[in-house]
């Protein structure tokens, strides 16, 4: 009875002690800690200077951040003010209608993430990031599209907006 204690003892650190070993591995250094790797980005870029908005129009403006690879190839982007439109029959859905080149948009600043759209005509929106790969619409916090109501002479700061 106690050699199959100590049997099983001696089956346990044999295997306990090999995965430890592997598993502790080389100390971060700066090219695999994500925490340097984070400290690296630049942190004195200049903002955008945001302008006032042209008679009868509004402005739109926020930052984007990429939290993936992703998301990074959306920065390299332009993203849309795109008007919202109601469906048509039994269950009116509001959609987005972007007509690219012609709505208003914006690049995005490759090194701080920011935007401006000016030239918005008053109306309601939604905002749309679109590549030649593919379109990717923006959520508010429950997941649902994020729909804005411009006015006249408003300058709207939609804040920092994550990028999957």
């Amino acid at each position: 009875m106690h050699s199959m204690q100590a049997l099983r003892v001696l089956l346990t650190l044999c295997c306990v002690i090999p995965i430890m070993i592997a598993c502790e591995g080389p100390a971060p250094s700066p090219f695999n800690s994500p925490t340097q790797f984070a400290s690296t980005l630049p942190t004195s870029v200049p903002s955008i200077t945001v302008p006032t908005p042209e008679p009868g129009t509004a402005i739109l403006h926020g930052r984007f951040q990429a939290l993936t690879d992703a998301g990074r190839v959306l920065m390299a982007g332009a993203v849309y003010a795109a008007p919202v439109e109601v469906s048509q029959g039994p269950t009116p859905l509001p959609l987005l209608r972007v007509d690219f080149g012609n709505d208003p948009q914006s690049t995005i600043h490759p090194e701080t993430g920011e935007f401006i759209i000016t030239g918005i005509q008053p109306g309601r929106y939604g905002i749309l990031v679109h590549t030649p790969v593919s379109d990717f619409v923006i959520n508010d916090d429950s997941g649902e599209t994020l729909f804005l109501t411009l006015e006249a002479g408003q300058v709207l700061n939609v804040g920092t907006l994550i990028l999957p």
